[in-house]
């Protein structure tokens, strides 16, 4: 254990060393193993050295990136944003920290889930509004984010847990206050849609979210309908 200073003191943290096939659990083959190098997490002020200017710029100079790399392209580029960022929308925080926490697993290839947690998947095609989960976690109707709904969000559960089931797995030993509440306000702030066994809701307006409609998830409910519909 190591004395860790916080804002309320000292307390002992227990640190692990994880061993190379847990670090293979996050750095992941269908992730390219690397993690946070990606535009989106890069394209910000490079606060390391107190300087305002945009960090793919400064690799830009420093000789980093391909020489046809233009820095006047990155107002133009996708941006993720902190969770703390009061400019920045509920969506766009709520979903750039499961892009940071949980895209390397969930994701094409990935972990079995149900959802791609990256951010340069639009918000209508991530799989995480009313996205199916493999454990319901005893809850009805319960599925990876339903809108307006904590209580049947698993995501939402999820990562207030500390133990066997949180996520992500590894490398937390206490819940972030913060996402858990900016995630709420979030998951809060979404459209109400009424579930239906075997559907779930997608929306295509990724700012006013008001478009619903419903996509068949069980396999086994065969509708027939007339030409006309």
């Amino acid at each position: 254990s190591i004395p860790v200073r916080t804002s309320t003191g000292t307390e002992m943290v227990t640190w692990t060393y994880p061993s190379p096939r847990e670090c293979l659990a996050c750095h992941t083959p269908a992730a390219n193993f690397v993690l946070g190098l990606r535009t989106h997490q890069l394209n910000g002020p490079h606060r390391g050295t107190g300087s305002a200017e945009n960090q793919l710029a400064v690799f830009h100079a420093a000789g980093l990136l391909p020489a046809t790399f233009d820095p006047a392209s990155v107002e133009q580029l996708p941006r993720a944003v902190s969770v703390h960022d009061p400019n920045a929308s509920l969506s766009e925080r709520s979903r750039s920290y499961l892009d940071a926490n949980c895209a390397q697993c969930h994701r094409p290839g990935g972990a079995r889930a149900s959802f791609d947690a990256r951010f340069s998947t639009p918000l209508e095609r991530q799989g995480l509004l009313g996205g199916t989960v493999s454990n319901g976690l005893g809850i009805d109707g319960a599925a990876v984010v339903v809108p307006g709904s904590l209580e049947r969000s698993v995501l939402w559960h999820r990562i207030q847990e500390i133990g066997e089931l949180q996520m992500p797995p590894l490398g937390r030993n206490q819940v972030d206050g913060d996402a858990v509440r900016t995630l709420g306000h979030w998951i809060r702030s979404l459209p109400k849609s009424r579930f239906i066994p075997g559907f779930r809701g997608e929306y295509f307006n990724d700012t006013e979210l008001t478009d619903l409609f419903r996509v068949r998830t069980d396999q086994r409910l065969v509708f027939s309908w007339p030409e006309s519909a």
